[in-house]
């Protein structure tokens, strides 16, 4: 392990905490969707830098890019799901 600069360590640790705390917050419906979708960008780079780099807050990052992932997939089959479902119900239930 390299000796690296103390602040490119917290800098890391916090955005791992920042990507978490967008993912949380992308579990709002609708507004979130942004934060989210942040939570994802975010944390992809933090994710991708902390394997080189030693990152005490790993595992937030992970968490919130997990998050934010769900959040979107949630909102999206939220948002779709009616729609899709009238239109199976009026294809099956058609006399």
């Amino acid at each position: 392990m390299t000796n690296l600069d103390p602040m490119l360590k917290v800098r890391l640790a916090e955005r791992s905490l920042r990507v978490y705390t967008m993912g949380l917050l992308g579990l709002v419906p609708l507004l979130g969707l942004p934060l989210a979708g942040l939570s994802l960008w975010i944390g992809r780079k933090t994710l991708k830098e902390s394997n080189t780099r030693w990152n005490p807050a790993h595992k937030y990052a992970l968490a919130g890019f997990i998050l934010g992932g769900f959040s979107i997939t949630i909102q999206a089959v939220l948002f779709f799901a009616p729609e899709l479902l009238a239109g199976y119900l009026s294809w099956v239930f058609t006399p």
